[in-house]
């Protein structure tokens, strides 16, 4: 008896469960997010669910995803039926997307261990050169079904089944029961296309070969065409969609289904995105459902809960549909790349590991004193100690201390001028003279709280002018506000984020430098302050001498690549980042060099062209706001400050009335404010 009411169950599942429960196959949806609206994602179709509603969509996704989903239908049900379903689903974008994303997933639904379909998808979406034929952007994709349903637990309903009259008929085989598995192979196909950027069409077919499904091949049960048209509307973080289904009824006539769905997202700098969303769906056979969903996104990771709520057609002690889902993404997405590449670009400094640090005073005090004196003085400190004006720089500290003296960063700030200023009240030529350079890349350095990098510089200063007796006063004096006890100079030979990598060990009468050897290093430094001294040509010009010398010399070209690049000569900027590449050695070094080519890439094509224009973008999609705001997301996560300001910056500048941009610029530079005084 509970074997025959399982088969009831099963058979008036249709009637008694939900409108979309019509038989075998049936379309109930497998994404959380989706079904918080209506189901309505044909149009929206910008995840690795795409296998699923809309295989074309699979080509807007820049970086490889990861999803998964449980449902549980209907928990109510008065005879503690247990309907549930699971997906799985991967999507890899090739070369980027540049050749099209491929998709995996598996679905199954299944009745208490007694009955279960399972599916497995290949999906293929790209885009579609239309030629010129269509304004925006044409994509189209293509899903392989593998179908199984099967039945167990028959126990002997299949070889005693029952007769006209309600008796076991032991003599004889159930036409029906008695094949338990069916196989077939189906597909689905859809299109996507995104004539503006605030707006999406979507279309989708399931269901293309129409198989024949029954468990008995000589009846007809045939798995029908079904059609979706949608469209949505979307703004930074919010989304309208609307969909109309034609799909067939468990009467084996057409009907329709309409749906309508919101999606609002919260983005925060510092929590992750909050995401809320709501669904109506309304159909033929008095079909009504309602459907909620909440989101949560951390770095890479989001969390889906989705609930449906039929209004129609089931008794009102089940509790609806919960579906909870889960994706990961992969990588880092194009926008984050790109934007890092570009952010190094901007910041020569930073790339080459040149650009001699900066007071932070400029930057960030500045926002915490707005525009009163302090700020003043603080901003004047530091333009005079980049000339070389150290007593003059001290004069601005000690006038900024009188206004505010427990100021603990503008205190350290004055004892360390102090040091220099004693011993060097100013220092000139130290844009041509090698020892200078040192010198003041060392100041500098000493200034900014970088003791290891200050000493180094000056060490190698005394090791170019050994009867300098300044220099050995001020290398004294750096050392007894550092706390590091006296030590006899030792050449310096920086590593390749500062000069050449050092030789190994050898014996001591193999090490004294060769004229060579002192030559490179000095002109190092002369690139070094020549760059930050925005002295492009120089730069050059010194980097060519040194790799007509050194031809490995990797921190050469890339000086001389950050100058290229100032100077807006993209292709010789990118051939000296790729010689820089071929011999660099370091890990980190590599990853910035490659950014920096990727970014260079695209300005190279561009100047190519003929169309590098510094003009303000006419429009930008939702989808890219949401990216790049994303991006900044991320770089702030991983402590990239820098970054992350660049992007949010790129991101006013193209949309300069989006405000969660404008807060978390804001708060980017107040984080870098309170770092300190000095980098």
């Amino acid at each position: 008896m509970k074997n025959k009411t399982k088969i009831l169950i099963l058979l008036a599942a249709g009637m008694l469960v939900s409108r979309r429960l019509q038989a075998a196959y049936d379309d109930l949806g497998v994404s959380a997010r989706a079904v918080g609206m209506g189901n309505a994602f044909t149009a929206v179709a910008d995840d690795a669910y795409d296998i699923y509603y809309n295989p074309a969509g699979l080509a807007t996704l820049d970086r490889a995803e990861l999803v998964t989903t449980y449902a549980q239908f209907y928990p109510g049900l008065t005879d503690s039926s247990n309907l549930s379903n699971s997906f799985f689903g991967y999507a890899q974008p090739i070369d980027e997307g540049r050749q099209g994303t491929l998709g995996l997933g598996y679905n199954r639904f299944a009745l208490n261990g007694f009955y279960q379909e399972s599916s497995i998808y290949a999906s293929y979406g790209r885009e579609i050169d239309t030629q010129g034929l269509l304004p925006g952007h044409l994509y189209g994709g293509l899903t392989l079904k593998y179908l199984d349903r099967s039945l167990s637990g028959l126990g002997t309903l299949a070889s005693s089944p029952l007769g006209p009259t309600g008796i076991a008929n032991t003599g004889s085989v159930d036409p029906v029961l008695n094949q338990t598995t069916r196989t077939n192979f189906d597909m689905d196909m859809g299109l996507l296309y995104r004539p503006l950027a605030n707006w999406d069409f979507g279309f989708a077919s399931q269901h293309i070969f129409e198989p024949n499904i029954a468990f008995d091949p000589a009846q007809g049960e045939t798995l029908a065409r079904d059609y979706k048209f949608g469209a949505a509307y979307r703004t930074p973080f919010t989304t309208l969609t609307g969909e109309y289904d034609i799909i067939q009824e468990p009467t084996m006539t057409m009907g329709e289904i309409i749906s309508l769905g919101a999606e609002k997202w919260f983005p925060t700098l510092a929590h992750g995105t909050f995401g809320l969303r709501g669904g109506l769906s309304e159909g033929s056979l008095s079909f009504r459902q309602i459907s909620m969903g909440l989101s949560y996104r951390i770095f890479k990771m989001q969390f889906d809960y989705g609930f449906e709520l039929p209004l129609s057609g089931i008794s009102m002690s089940a509790y609806g549909t919960q579906r909870f889902g889960m994706s990961f993404r992969f990588g880092e997405s194009p926008e984050e790349h790109a934007s890092y590449g570009e952010a190094l670009l901007e910041n020569t400094g930073e790339l080459a590991q040149v650009g001699t640090p900066k007071f932070k005073f400029q930057e960030g005090r500045l926002l915490r004193f707005e525009q009163d004196a302090v700020a003043n003085f603080v901003k004047q400190a530091h333009d005079d100690a980049e000339q070389g004006k150290f007593a003059l720089a001290l004069d601005r500290i000690n006038q900024a201390i009188s206004l505010s003296p427990k100021d603990l960063v503008l205190s350290e700030t004055q004892a360390r001028l102090a040091v220099v200023a004693n011993v060097y009240p100013e220092l000139k030529d130290f844009g041509s003279s090698d020892v200078n350079a040192s010198l003041y890349v060392g100041i500098i350095h000493f200034l900014s709280g970088d003791d290891k990098k200050a000493l180094k510089h000056v060490n190698y200063a005394i090791k170019l002018s050994p009867n300098d007796q300044k220099l050995k006063d001020m290398l004294k004096a750096m050392k007894a506000l550092s706390g590091e006890l006296p030590q006899k100079p030792t050449p310096v030979q920086p590593s390749v984020q500062e000069a050449p990598t050092p030789a190994p060990a050898a014996p001591k009468a193999a090490q004294a430098e060769t004229p060579k050897d002192q030559y490179l290093q000095g002109a190092l430094s002369l690139m070094e302050v020549n760059l930050d001294l925005k002295q492009y040509d120089k730069v050059i010009a010194m980097g060519e001498g040194v790799v007509k010398i050194d031809p490995t010399n990797a921190l050469a070209y890339l000086r001389m690549g950050a100058a290229y690049y100032a100077l807006k000569e993209y292709p010789k900027a990118q051939w000296a980042f790729r010689k820089s590449h071929e011999y660099e050695t370091n890990p980190d070094s590599l990853k910035k060099i490659e950014a920096a080519l990727d970014a260079l890439r695209n300005l190279v094509a561009a100047q190519k062209r003929g169309k590098l224009k510094k003009v303000k973008k006419a429009s930008v999609s939702p989808q890219e706001i949401e990216n790049l705001y994303q991006a900044g997301v991320t770089f702030y996560a991983e402590g990239r400050l820098k970054e992350a300001e660049n992007v949010f910056q790129k991101l006013l500048n193209v949309a300069p009335d989006y405000v969660p941009a404008q807060r978390a610029l804001q708060r980017v530079r107040a984080e870098e404010s309170q770092a300190g005084g000095l980098q």
